[in-house]
């Protein structure tokens, strides 16, 4: 009997739909006592022995996890970004690793949005106010009718393109590989990075984490945007500079900042939770309770598809079922 260590901390709290995927197949789930925490490598190394397949959350699985391992074949990523998992490790190994991409695209483009509207609105600092028993007169901007700069063009940036269609914003994206129907339909406008920067009142990124896209926005592009624009980030925190984003924000070099993910998490630098223009959430974007049903089903089946030999649409790594 194959066995499953799940350590991905939202896993079946909402439903037991995804633990019933794997009892119908035949598959073991091993207990995990540490279940309801992101684990650390000592964590994951002590469980990930005699173990065939990982759900992971956001653990970090290192080449050390790896390397402990003794018959594991399969990772499956509670998720889309794959950036803390050692997938070269893995498939040096011959351990397939898998996503769930498109399923919590609807949730991050919500969330997206409530932060640039909180953000323009300036909603948790009036919020704030009113608990100090104040009722200052707040003066925000308007999102409808500004320009918006997307950086990535895929599921989720798409999915906040029509939602800014709604808004009658105008919209520019950064993006190498183009979808040119929707593109079109939509009225995007490509246009080089610094460019995108420098035009548009909302920049949200929308990439995954990777030696090319760490610290993608820092100093340099800080002095390109306008004083006046909003930077929203859902994606990963790695992608932005959090040093040169506290000083941007600090000398009003742009106006503000809304993120729900950060380089180091939970946080431990709490400069930027001292400024008025700055907004965090605690890396919730994925989670509604349609979007971890939907990416809970299709986690547990990308183990069952690699385990039982079936086609697997959904794995990142492909040469490793070659090893």
């Amino acid at each position: 009997m194959h066995s499953v260590l799940v350590t991905a901390r939202i896993f079946g709290q909402i439903s037991d739909q995804a633990f019933d995927v794997f009892r119908k197949n035949g598959l073991k789930v091993v207990p995990n006592p540490y279940r309801g925490k992101k684990l650390s490598e000592i964590e994951l190394i002590e469980l990930i022995g005699g173990v065939d397949a990982l759900v992971s959350g956001l653990d970090q699985v290192t080449a050390k996890v790896i390397g402990a391992s003794d018959q594991l074949k399969v990772i499956s990523m509670f998720g889309t970004g794959v950036d803390h998992i050692d997938v070269k490790a893995a498939t040096e190994k011959g351990i397939v690793v898998t996503n769930t991409p498109a399923v919590n695209s609807d949730a991050v483009a919500d969330m997206t949005f409530a932060l640039m509207l909180a953000i323009a609105r300036r909603i948790p600092f009036a919020f704030d106010q009113i608990k100090e028993q104040k009722w200052p007169l707040i003066i925000g901007v308007e999102v409808c009718n500004k320009t918006l700069g997307l950086i990535g063009l895929g599921q989720i940036g798409k999915r906040v393109a029509l939602r800014a269609a709604g808004f009658n914003m105008k919209i520019l994206a950064n993006k190498r590989f183009r979808d040119e129907p929707f593109i079109n339909e939509k009225k995007i406008k490509l246009v080089p990075l610094n460019q995108l920067l420098r035009e548009s009142d909302f920049v949200s990124i929308h990439v995954p984490l990777t030696p090319e896209t760490r610290d993608l926005i820092g100093p340099d592009q800080f002095e390109i945007m306008q004083p006046t624009a909003c930077l929203i980030n859902t994606a990963r925190g790695g992608i932005v500079d959090e040093s040169a984003l506290y000083d941007a924000l600090k000398s009003g070099k742009i106006a503000g900042a809304a993120f729900d993910v950060l380089k180091e998490e939970p946080l431990k630098e709490r400069r930027l939770l001292e400024l008025e223009n700055f907004i965090l959430t605690p890396h919730i974007s994925a989670f509604t309770r349609e979007a971890i049903e939907k990416t809970e089903k299709l986690s547990a089946q990308n183990v069952v598809d690699v385990l039982k030999g079936h086609h697997c649409p959904n794995i990142i790594n492909p040469e490793a079922e070659n090893r």
